[in-house]
């Protein structure tokens, strides 16, 4: 799966805080789909981009923060080669 472009969504966390993210791209590793969205300026005070890994729970579509190093490392290698080999 890849996808360019600006498409928004709201997240919410725990503790039911929304934030607003625009969604840089949509990646696909190891059979799981990934999203690299950066906050709104009106969500956050910097715009700090994140992997968001697309998760089922109870039969819902739940967004989870990827915080593991070394699948950083391979998504963020993984949007690097996607990036440079498209028709931008």
């Amino acid at each position: 799966m890849e996808h360019f472009g600006s498409d928004f969504l709201v997240v919410s966390d725990a503790d039911g805080t929304e934030y607003e993210l625009e969604v840089l791209a949509e990646l696909e590793y190891l059979g799981v789909s990934y999203i690299y969205a950066a906050f709104s300026p009106t969500s956050a005070d910097s715009l700090d981009a994140v992997f968001l890994k697309n998760m089922e729970e109870d039969g819902e579509s739940v967004l989870e923060l990827v915080e593991d190093q070394q699948e950083l490392a391979a998504l963020e290698a993984l949007l690097e080669d996607q990036i440079f080999d498209s028709d931008l």
